[in-house]
């Protein structure tokens, strides 16, 4: 894992220690509660990113449309939503790319090589179509939507994920040791 990867994973740590300290009580009886906290348990790490020869840069600030059709035009193509590093920054930031199945990122939204990690849940298509209709969002991530809540309170179903990407909880398993 490189640097970025381990930085991404600390600012994680991080953001779910102050989101736990400031949970209403109630929240307790979730599984998550919050979303640094479900990626920390369920997502997957991905470092930098690879160019995507079909296409030039998508819209700015558009990452969860973008990867969203992205990955609806292409079928080796998984959407995957949560946060990312970019190169030049220290704060990981809320963003959705695509992985291919050997693992490589496909971030249209960024400019080339501006990604160094990813943390995400890689997404099955029929899942999360249904679910960015259910809650109006392209972003699926958002705590106010019926689907949002759904995966803080029970987590995600496995059968609505794709396995693709490094294990967030086996590499923080690993560095415990």
């Amino acid at each position: 894992m490189s640097g970025a990867g381990a930085q991404l994973i600390a600012f994680l740590e991080h953001m779910a220690d102050l989101y736990e300290r400031q949970s209403p009580p109630s929240s307790g009886t979730w599984r998550f509660r919050s979303f640094p906290e479900l990626l920390l348990a369920e997502g997957r790490l991905w470092e930098s990113s690879v160019p995507y020869a079909k296409s030039v840069r998508w819209g700015h600030r558009r990452c969860w449309q973008n990867a969203s059709q992205l990955a609806d035009a292409d079928a080796d193509l998984v959407y995957a939503e949560g946060l990312a590093l970019i190169t030049v920054g220290s704060l990981g930031t809320e963003h959705a790319w695509c992985v291919r199945n050997d693992a490589g990122v496909v971030d249209v939204t960024w400019p080339a090589g501006d990604g160094a990690a990813y943390v995400g849940l890689p997404m099955i298509d029929t899942w999360r179509r249904k679910a960015q209709a259910e809650s109006g969002h392209w972003s699926l991530l958002v705590s106010h939507t019926k689907v949002g809540q759904s995966l803080l309170r029970d987590g995600p179903d496995p059968s609505t994920l794709v396995d693709i990407g490094h294990p967030v909880a086996d590499i923080r398993s690993r560095l415990v040791q």
